[in-house]
């Protein structure tokens, strides 16, 4: 066994341990990458379709680099990818993206030679954008398992005890992200019946990619996309994490991965290590024989969550399950061509963000109302609520509805940039205003706002509330519709009676949502992390006005909705702490009548009575 651990401790050490990483970018294209990262693997893939070169800087997760200070002046989202262009032919300035699909977008546009991974048709390039969006949607559910069945492992291989591996992670790292990789050394970030719900969600996600690829080869016409290279990373991890994808299932899939592999692209992206393991040992072997060597380094005992135990369970029931609500349907097959049909949930900010683009394009829309528990939990990706309908075409997910916007909607008014850099920036903090939403305030927003409505809707009758978990439609989420519903009965307001009646038959969600309130405080101060940097850049910019370039764009359209959502929640900052952002915040509302109405609708949801 020593021998054993030996040889598994220099292999994790030589591709996730070792190397200082130099994060100053070098001539030509730097790519902050990791080998884990499934977002840093779909550049590689881009990056490799255009025969682009490139230096590669391998950014430690599991040592907390992505969150220190030197990597935040990289990516303020303190992720993997970030790229980095210096001198490079075609580009008239140096610049620093982040986020995979920015990139992979900007690497796509006229600058750089090679295939094109993006349609140049609106609605192809939307459709892209829409499965890039249902990939981000598998977040919420994916990355639990990421967390449970794979990280944990390999940092107990590493470090023999938690506390030497706290002691390890950089001193500067915020208590909150550090409770946070406490809680993941203990595999305790999800409880079993969350990883049941979230199996059975990851399961359902792929039968719409099952269905998707019926009789044909891509995602998105005929040929390869950037569709295509944002969808492989993620779903080839499935077995890795404990999400074994059988070929009696899902032929398609399987055949679709198979094909794929086949491009040098595909190939060439992934480290020899990994594809060892899928090729010769096969995952299951070797994640195998990681738990048990750092389960045998620590001396915990610690399993694999098996997700794959609620395939049958979950094929079971997706054939009743149901897209889309009734009332939307109908709605669209009673519209005229040329109208506009949004859906709307009053607590959800990016529904604001869609109404307010259209608002100051000039557009003229309905609204179908969504009940407030379709905004519950899985803010990563839309989860098919963020969606408009517009002459035939159904668009959904917050980027593919925004840029599609954009594009649509008189055309000589945009809101992003056709200038490749300026557009990608724009995108950037598009980026950046969507990880704050569903990382920091989404948790803030369920606490002190959606359980609210929920308590208002079903505290008097419980039964009704029950009935949400027997609904097709929200039968997956329903546990996660229950805790929320759990935080507005813990605020008190007069209702002991419904809590102790809930708490007899869900004692472990009171818990847990006890234990979910408490970390408040870490989200809000996550978040004036957040704000401090909003607040540095536009100090520094020559003017204030607007957050990229000189006109109003849509990062100024996204921000705007969250910091109206942020300011209604309380308690996260005083105006006199962010000047630079009141003055910004103040001059849009002077000087854009829609954002200043959309600001009072969005004080009035706080209202509730």
């Amino acid at each position: 066994m020593g021998l054993i651990f030996s040889i598994a401790s220099s292999v994790i050490n030589k591709f996730f341990v070792e190397r200082p990483c130099p994060f100053e970018p070098q001539e030509g294209i730097t790519l902050y990458d990791n080998a884990l990262s499934p977002c840093a693997r779909r550049v590689r893939m881009a990056l490799l379709e255009k025969k682009l070169l490139y230096r590669k800087v391998e950014v430690n997760l599991l040592k907390g680099e992505q969150l220190t200070s030197r990597f935040k002046r990289i990516c303020p989202n303190k992720k993997v990818p970030a790229i980095a262009f210096r001198n490079v032919p075609g580009l008239e300035q140096d610049c620093t993206l982040y986020e995979s699909n920015v990139i992979t977008e900007f690497l796509d546009s006229d600058i750089f030679p090679g295939p094109k991974l993006y349609p140049v048709n609106a609605w192809e390039r939307a459709q892209v954008k829409m499965w890039q969006d249902w990939e981000l949607g598998l977040v919420d559910d994916f990355v639990p398992f990421v967390y449970a069945n794979m990280i944990p492992f390999i940092l107990q291989l590493i470090h023999s005890s938690k506390e030497s591996f706290l002691a390890s992670l950089p001193k500067e790292i915020p208590p909150a992200k550090r409770d946070f990789w406490s809680r993941v050394y203990d595999a305790s970030t999800s409880t079993p019946d969350e990883l049941k719900q979230h199996a059975i969600m990851c399961y359902k996600n792929l039968t719409v990619l099952e269905k998707a690829l019926n009789d044909r080869p891509y995602l998105v016409g005929n040929d390869y996309t950037a569709a295509d290279l944002s969808v492989l990373p993620r779903v080839e991890m499935y077995n890795t994490v404990g999400l074994y994808i059988p070929k009696a299932t899902f032929p398609n899939i399987v055949e679709y991965l198979h094909r794929l592999e086949g491009r040098k692209s595909t190939r060439d992206s992934q480290r020899l290590l990994f594809r060892l393991m899928r090729n010769v040992m096969g995952y299951t072997y070797f994640t195998g024989w990681v738990v048990k060597l750092g389960n045998w380094r620590s001396g915990r005992h610690l399993t694999r969550f098996d997700g794959s135990v609620y395939l049958e369970q979950t094929m079971a029931k997706v054939s009743s399950d149901r897209s889309n609500h009734p009332g939307w349907r109908a709605e669209v097959d009673s519209m005229e061509w040329d109208c506009v049909l949004v859906a709307d949930c009053p607590c959800c900010p990016r529904c604001w963000q869609v109404k307010l683009l259209l608002l100051e394009k000039g557009v003229d829309f309905k609204t179908y109302q969504l009940p407030v528990y379709d905004v519950v939990g899985r803010w990563a990706g839309s989860g098919g609520l963020i969606r408009i309908y517009h002459k035939g075409h159904e668009v959904v997910g917050i980027r593919a509805v925004l840029d599609y916007v954009d594009a649509c909607f008189v055309p000589t008014t945009r809101f992003f940039s056709e200038t490749p850099l300026e557009k990608a920036r724009v995108q950037c903090w598009q980026a950046w205003d969507q990880t704050m939403g569903y990382q920091e305030l989404a948790p803030l927003l369920e606490m002190k706002l959606i359980s609210l409505y929920l308590v208002k809707m079903f505290s008097k009758d419980l039964a009704q509330f029950y009935a949400l978990g027997k609904d097709p439609m929200y039968e997956s989420k329903f546990p996660s519709i229950l805790q929320c519903f759990v935080y507005g009965l813990l605020t008190g307001q007069g209702n002991a009676d419904v809590l102790e009646k809930v708490e007899k038959e869900h004692r472990e969600v009171v818990v847990r949502a006890r234990e979910v309130m408490q970390r408040q405080g870490q989200c809000r101060e996550l978040l004036r992390e957040r704000l401090k940097h909003l607040e540095s850049h536009l100090h520094d910019k020559v003017s204030a006005a607007c957050i990229q370039g000189k006109n109003v764009s849509v990062a100024d359209v996204t921000i705007y909705v969250r910091l109206s959502f942020m300011w209604a929640v309380g308690g996260v900052v005083e105006d006199a702490k962010c000047p630079t952002i009141a003055s910004w915040f103040e001059h849009l509302e002077e000087t854009r009548p829609h954002f200043l109405a959309v600001s009072d609708q969005i004080s009035e949801v706080f209202n509730i009575k």
